[in-house]
């Protein structure tokens, strides 16, 4: 493997072990409807990630360069969603019918691509870090596809272990009282993050 696609490696590891948005929606999805539930939000993610390598290796991050505040607008549109997405697990504590039907799977999957999306340090990493790790040499789309691949599967691989652990736990916590409290404290999580990404 060429040393530049390792130090990319080697820099997005701590990235995606750090906890986020994305991990906290799988697990929250995970605890609340199983592992196939949390299995399509880090599915929605990584789809997500892969549309941004796609971007990115055919030059869309100029735009960053053209026009700056393109941050900025991510940036509020991305806290706004995840300010939303906080307070409905927030009013589903308090609401949500929990002998119900679980919700489509798609709707994990549709929270895990908007949320990754409309991430700003997502967006960063990949207009900004990652074209610099494109070995020298290489065409740049499939450079960028390659150092996407590899932050994909680890991102991937990082989500599903988290769908795993939290589903095997979902059984022992499918009491109503056991499934408010996890809605509240992801609530919690994600309006927080959205505060600080608004205030960022």
């Amino acid at each position: 493997m060429h040393p530049q696609v390792l130090a990319f490696a080697a820099i997005a590891v701590p990235l995606v072990l750090t906890p986020g948005i994305a991990t906290t929606l799988v697990l929250r999805s995970s605890l609340v409807a199983g592992r196939t539930r949390g299995f399509e939000t880090a599915g929605g993610a990584a789809a997500a990630s892969a549309c941004y390598g796609v971007a990115s290796g055919l030059g869309t991050s100029v735009l960053l360069r053209v026009w700056p505040r393109a941050v900025m607008a991510l940036q509020i549109c991305g806290g706004l969603y995840v300010a939303w997405l906080g307070a409905r697990a927030v009013f589903h504590a308090f609401r949500r019918e929990y002998g119900a039907s679980a919700a489509p799977v798609r709707t994990g999957f549709r929270e895990g691509f908007v949320a990754n999306a409309l991430n700003p340090p997502v967006a960063l990493l990949y207009f900004l870090i990652l074209p610099r790790f494109v070995p020298p040499g290489w065409p740049v789309l499939p450079g960028a596809l390659v150092l996407t691949t590899v932050h994909v599967t680890l991102a991937f691989a990082w989500h599903a272990t988290c769908a795993i652990a939290a589903g095997a736990l979902s059984h022992a916590l499918a009491t109503p009282a056991a499934r408010r409290t996890i809605d509240l404290v992801a609530g919690i999580v994600l309006v927080a993050s959205a505060v600080k990404m608004l205030a960022g």
